[in-house]
């Protein structure tokens, strides 16, 4: 019985780490942010890695779409952002914030707000690309 107890303490230690690493993996503090360039900077990938939130260019115009994709698959865009019923399509050189008071902001490089996000209540404490897809605050 002794020994049961201390092997399952003993393999309790390494799968902690493991544990741990994977609640925290995909999590997006408040102040980071992505750039657009034409090598396009590492996107936020969800915890399995199936799902990336960045910039996809557009053709070879120095054109970007900030999106959610399928980071296995090229070429797979499944959400992106929208303002005024047409695509925010953003110059290279632009940045997309998350920030505490408006969630995800997307500035081009003259500082111009081009899309926001928006927080439906309170302030924002982080986020997260999860497994489903989606782009997520927390408060």
């Amino acid at each position: 019985m002794a020994f049961t107890v201390r092997l399952l303490l003993f393999s309790s230690l390494f799968l902690l780490p493991v544990s741990v690493f994977s609640q925290t993996k995909g999590s997006i503090a408040v102040g980071d942010f992505l750039t657009a360039t034409a090598a396009n900077s590492s996107p936020w990938l969800s915890p399995s890695g199936d799902f990336a939130f960045g910039f996809s260019p557009l053709g070879s115009n120095d054109l970007f779409l900030l999106s959610i994709w399928y980071a296995k698959i090229p070429d797979t865009i499944v959400w992106h952002a929208n303002g005024n019923n047409e695509a925010a399509v953003a110059p290279k050189g632009s940045t997309v914030n998350l920030t505490a008071n408006s969630g995800l902001v997307l500035r081009s490089p003259q500082g111009e707000e081009l899309w926001k996000s928006g927080t439906s209540v309170g302030v924002v404490a982080n986020g997260v690309m999860n497994d489903t897809g989606n782009f997520c605050s927390s408060r």
